[in-house]
């Protein structure tokens, strides 16, 4: 929370969005709950961002 400065909703919301997303785990610890990066997934984020910047490559230019 201090890193980022945001308040601990407003964290526990984005990291229940990444572990639905599949990107993190979460790992259960008496009260606390740790999150770990799931491997391969910056990865497959990487590769995704790849794949849309190589289409937009091949796209047609449309006027506005």
């Amino acid at each position: 929370m201090e890193i980022l400065g945001a308040g601990q909703t407003a964290v526990s919301n984005h990291l229940r969005v990444l572990r639905l997303a599949g990107v993190v785990d979460a790992v259960p610890a008496g009260r606390f709950t740790y999150y770990e990066l799931r491997s391969g997934a910056v990865a497959a984020v990487a590769e995704h961002y790849a794949d849309l910047a190589a289409s937009s490559q091949t796209v047609g230019r449309r006027p506005c």
